[in-house]
Formats: C-alpha cells, sequence, structure tokens
C-alpha cells in the first residue's frame, strides 16, 4: 500500500474510534434519559392512580350522600303524602259533613216552601171568594144604578117636555116684546130722526157763523202778519245797517243778527199756524 493511503486508513481507524465512542456516550445518555422518563411515566402513573383512587373515593362518598338525602327526601314525602291525604280525608269528611247540613237545609226550605205555597193557595182562595162576593156586590150596585138611572132619565124626560113647553111659552112672550120693542124702536127711530133734523139745522147755522168768525179771524191775522212783516222788515233793514258798519268790529254781532232773523221767521211761522 502507499504511505498515503496507509495515512488515510489510520485517520479513518481513529475517526471511527471516535465515532464509536460518541455512539456509546450518545446511548448511555439516552439509556439514562429513557430511564428517568421511565421513573416520571411511573411516577405520574402512581400520581394517577393516587388521583383516581380519591376520585373514587370522594365519588362513593358522593354517592352515599346522595342516597342518604336521597333516603330522608323520600321519607319527608312519604310523610308530606300522608299530610296530604289525611288533609284530603278531613276536607272529605267536611264535605259530606256540609253536604249532609247543606240537605237538611234544602229539606226545610221544601217543607217551608210547601207550607208557604199552602198558605198562599188558601190566601188566593181566600181572595177567590172575596173578588166573587165584591163581584156580586157591584152587579148588585150596577142594578140599582141602572135602575136610578132609568128614573133620572125618566125625570129628565119629563124637565125636558116641561122645559121645551116653558121655553115656547117664553119665545111667545119673547115675540110680544120682540113686537113692543120693534114698535118703540120705530116711534124712537122717528123721534131721532126729527132730532137729527133739527141737530143739522142747527150745525148748518152754527157752521155759517164760524165760517164768519174764521173770515174775521183770517182777516186780523192777515193784517197782523202784513204789520209784523213790515215791523220785522225795518228792523232787519236797520239790523242790516247796524251790522255792516259793525262787521268789522267782530263775528259775534252777526251771529245775534242771525238769531234775531231766526226768531222773527220762528214768530211768523207761529202766527201762520195759529191761522184757522
Amino acid at each position: 500500500m502507499n504511505a498515503p493511503d496507509q495515512l488515510d486508513n489510520r485517520y479513518r481507524a481513529a475517526e471511527d474510534e471516535e465515532m464509536e465512542t460518541a455512539i456509546d456516550m450518545l446511548r448511555r445518555d439516552l439509556g439514562a434519559r429513557f430511564d428517568e422518563v421511565n421513573a416520571r411515566i411511573a411516577d405520574s402513573r402512581k400520581e394517577a392512580a393516587d388521583n383516581t383512587r380519591l376520585i373514587e373515593a370522594r365519588i362513593a362518598e358522593g354517592r352515599l350522600e346522595a342516597e342518604a338525602r336521597v333516603a330522608e327526601l323520600r321519607r319527608e314525602s312519604l310523610d308530606n303524602f300522608k299530610l296530604v291525604e289525611a288533609k284530603i280525608a278531613d276536607s272529605r269528611r267536611e264535605a259530606r259533613d256540609n253536604f249532609k247540613a247543606v240537605e237538611a237545609k234544602i229539606a226545610d226550605v221544601r217543607c217551608e216552601a210547601s207550607n208557604n205555597l199552602k198558605a198562599v193557595e188558601a190566601k188566593i182562595a181566600e181572595s177567590r171568594r172575596e173578588t166573587s162576593d165584591n163581584f156580586k156586590a157591584v152587579e148588585a150596585k150596577i142594578a140599582d144604578s141602572r135602575r136610578e138611572a132609568a128614573d133620572n132619565l125618566k125625570a129628565v124626560e119629563a124637565t125636558i117636555v116641561e122645559s121645551r113647553r116653558e121655553t115656547s111659552d117664553n119665545f111667545k112672550a119673547v115675540e110680544a116684546k120682540i113686537a113692543d120693542s120693534q114698535r118703540e124702536t120705530a116711534d124712537n127711530l122717528k123721534a131721532v130722526e126729527a132730532k137729527i133734523a133739527d141737530s143739522r139745522a142747527e150745525m148748518i147755522s152754527n157752521c155759517r157763523l164760524l165760517e164768519a168768525k174764521i173770515d174775521d179771524s183770517r182777516r186780523e191775522t192777515t193784517a197782523r202778519i202784513d204789520t209784523l212783516g213790515y215791523e220785522s222788515n225795518k228792523r232787519m233793514d236797520t239790523l242790516i245797517l247796524d251790522s255792516n258798519k259793525r262787521m268789522d268790529r267782530s263775528d259775534i254781532q252777526f251771529r245775534w243778527l242771525a238769531g234775531l232773523l231766526i226768531a222773527s221767521l220762528l214768530g211768523i211761522a207761529g202766527l201762520l199756524i195759529k191761522m184757522p
């Protein structure tokens, strides 16, 4: 072999030895770690087993407590059911007693109702007898009233005949009085017509006298109006002159003049109104 090949073989052998030592070390480390892991797994298994035992013990205790509570509840429910049944029995007894009392009251009410019906029937029979007696009495009264009405009608017819005779006599007397009054009224009318003729003649004479007096009064009034008009014209002229002189002094005098004019006109109008 060549020297280089020998050197290579040496280096390779050394490397192989180093590799083997390293592999052995790794194997030992891995074995130690696996041992630790296995120990830890064993410990965890022990802990899990202990925990499961504790849990099972607690579950058993809980079951026992639950069973005890269920038993207590059953006993309490049985006691309550017994109490309820006792109350139901008491209520049934009370209901029976109440029904018996109600039936007794109903029987009493029925007896009272039958007695009341009998009393009412007796009262109805008495009222029927009374009504029949009253009807008989009313019928007797009606017969009496009919007889009285017949007698009254006869009396009324007699009075009517007498009143007719009296009215005929009265009519005859009234007719005679009417004839007398007609004659008297004719005489009175004649006297009245004569008086009316006399009064007409008097009225005509009086009207003539009034017309003469009216004419005299008209003449007097016209004369008075003329004199008043003449005097008023004079006064107006004098007032107009005075007012023209004093117009520049004040407006009050003009108003006074207008008042005098109005007063004079009113006086003239009053005289004209008084004329017949």
